[in-house]
């Protein structure tokens, strides 16, 4: 027996407290940490003069409202380190996070971007960057590092607190938040996007309601916003990606809503259509809207998908409730958890406390995928059992109608046997009513009419005991021996036609078996035999009487043919023909052959042919 174990919740928790963990910058020696600087909106290329009287200062994480980002989408940050001697090792400059794109100066040298500043802008919303500081560009004393923001009216701008120190202190907080932010989500769009993939490919075929279909357009949805957080240089606008992206990411909980109405029966279609209205009219609001005003659209595009989430638990929630033994407590541990984290995400972009931390909305697709393999495992170890159990109860079954079947066959060998043998017995008891009785009949009334000589019934008699010989020579096993069945034939007449002073000329070759000669066929072939060698020593005076076998084609069918000769005086065309040449041709047409007769001056031939293969 097979049985699914539950998934491992407290594990996979504890690997998301780790991957956020991962994300926390902690302090380090011999790093500076910049929270304060200056600020200029400006689109220049290179770092504006500092007497430009529109510098500022700022503290960090600072986050771009609408009314800056309706007035520029590009500033420059400008913070002055002051070092008491040049490093003597590399230093870099780490940029944990910020929106969207970003270019680092130090004392007037580009030392790195993170890709184009032009339209479509490179994406690195969720990319740290470290840039390495050449060596001997730091000084004792003052230093100068300006940062070049860059973003679009769709995107708020951020930029939370940098650093600037050694390679090797530096570099271990880059890669830690590079996994966690990149790999991380790079992993989880591929996974999901083959979770999406193998949903269809497992259950379409066997998904008459359509809700496994729904849901695997919600995660291949999902896996598409997904995309969001890994893809920098985008081949679109933009405006355009973000919408594609955020209209995945909001039309996917309505999806799954639809397939839990499906799977739960719940009939709701005025809350599906509702949805349908909401979905294409957020994406229609999303395409017209002021840019600006699209990011706020987002997050109150998200907080309603929590609503639609929260729904979902109470459906899961109730649905566990009324049937403990389904499949709805395996989603209600991943629904909880994935509510939070949505709900976690929406809180702090609203305090602007996500912008400077790190968003966990991507690692909810693990859950989902988490969910989704349970649920296929627990399906596929049920439907073993289910298929052991009914191979049992197969098994069972066919013993038991294996055990009727040989009853029922030990019944059908005794009936068959019985019925042949009352077949054998019924065609006995004609043959020898036919035969030997007809002629026993016959003697005893000549006998009692007192018109008989001695020599007609020793000739009677002795005609109704080869009757009796033959029958009982037909009941010996032959096989579709013809030649055995004429031996034996011979081995009876020979010493009788030897006291008639004829003589048996045997000239026989073999002959094909004849599988078709049941002992009633073999009885037929004998009479016609003996009839014809009767026939020969009451009238056509031989001396020599002829029997051959041979093979030979009749209308392109094989054919075994017995040959009756003798060198008698013959039959001319006055003689009339007696009852025994019509019951020759009565026997040989129910054995389904042909028989011949030839006569001369030098004999008379008589002929049988039989057919290699039964006659049907």
């Amino acid at each position: 027996m097979i049985y699914a174990r539950p998934v491992p919740w407290r594990a996979l928790l504890a690997i998301l407290v780790f991957t956020c963990a991962g994300c926390a910058d902690r302090p380090v020696a011999d790093v500076v940490t910049v929270t304060e600087t200056r600020f200029i909106e400006s689109d220049r290329t290179t770092p504006p003069d500092a007497s430009a009287s529109a510098w500022r200062p700022q503290a960090l994480p600072d986050f771009w409202d609408i009314a800056r980002r309706r007035r520029a989408t590009q500033g420059w940050y400008r913070t002055e380190v002051t070092l008491d001697a040049a490093p003597t090792e590399l230093w870099s400059v780490y940029l944990p996070r910020l929106c969207m794109n970003a270019a680092v100066w130090v004392n007037g040298t580009l030392v790195g971007d993170g890709g184009r500043f032009t339209e479509p802008i490179a994406r690195n919303w969720n990319r740290p960057l470290l840039f390495t500081i050449p060596s001997r560009l730091l000084v004792a004393g003052a230093n100068t590092v300006d940062v070049r923001l860059a973003t679009h009216p769709a995107a708020p701008g951020f930029l939370r607190p940098f650093l600037l120190g050694p390679q090797r202190a530096l570099q271990p907080l880059y890669a830690r938040r590079f996994v966690a932010q990149v790999t991380v989500a790079e992993v989880v769009a591929v996974a999901t996007l083959l979770t999406a993939l193998m949903i269809g490919v497992v259950y379409f075929p066997r998904d008459p309601f359509g809700a496994n279909r729904w849901f695997a357009a919600g995660v291949l949805l999902w896996g598409w916003n997904c995309a969001d957080t890994i893809v920098r240089v985008i081949p679109v606008p933009s405006r355009l990606f973000e919408w594609s992206t955020q209209t995945a990411i909001n039309w996917f909980a309505p999806c799954f809503v639809v397939a839990f109405h499906r799977v739960l029966d719940r009939q709701r279609p005025w809350l599906e259509r509702l949805l349908l209205v909401h979905t294409l009219g957020g994406a229609a609001t999303l395409a017209l809207i002021d840019p600006s005003y699209a990011f706020f659209f987002y997050v109150a595009w998200g907080g309603v998908s929590l609503v639609i989430g929260a729904y979902l638990l109470t459906l899961i929630g109730a649905t566990a409730r009324t049937n403990p033994a389904g499949g709805a407590r395996r989603l209600l541990i991943p629904s909880v958890v994935g509510l939070a984290l949505g709900a976690h995400d929406v809180g702090a972009i609203l305090t602007h406390g996500g912008m400077a931390s790190v968003l966990l909305y991507p690692y909810m697709a693990p859950l989902v995928m988490l969910a989704t393999a349970w649920t296929m495992l627990a399906d596929l170890a049920a439907g073993l059992n289910e298929a052991e159990r009914l191979n049992r109860e197969l098994e069972a079954r066919v013993r038991e109608k294996h055990a009727e079947l040989e009853q029922n066959y030990v019944r059908l060998r005794e009936l068959e046997r019985e019925r042949a043998v009352a077949d054998e017995r019924d065609r006995i008891m004609r043959d020898m009513h036919d035969g030997m009785g007809g002629q026993l009949v016959s003697t005893l009334a000549m006998v009692e009419s007192g018109r008989f000589t001695h020599e007609g019934v020793t000739v009677a008699l002795r005609d109704a005991l080869d009757d009796l010989r033959l029958v009982i020579d037909s009941l010996d096993p032959m096989e579709g021996d013809l030649l055995t069945i004429l031996g034996t034939l011979r081995a009876r007449l020979e010493p009788r036609l030897s006291r008639h002073g004829i003589r048996f000329d045997w000239r026989v070759a073999d002959v094909p078996a004849l599988p078709d000669l049941t002992p009633e066929r073999v009885l037929q072939v004998l009479r016609i035999v003996q009839e014809a060698i009767t026939n020969v020593v009451k009238h056509a005076g031989a001396r020599t009487i002829t029997v051959s076998t041979g093979r030979e084609d009749v209308g392109g069918a094989p054919h075994v043919f017995v040959e009756i000769r003798d060198d008698g005086r013959g039959m001319d065309g006055h003689t009339p023909l007696g009852r025994g040449l019509a019951n020759m041709g009565r026997r040989a047409r129910a054995l389904g052959a042909a028989l011949s007769v030839e006569s001369g001056a030098t004999g008379t031939a008589v002929r049988l042919r039989l057919p290699v293969v039964a006659s049907v």
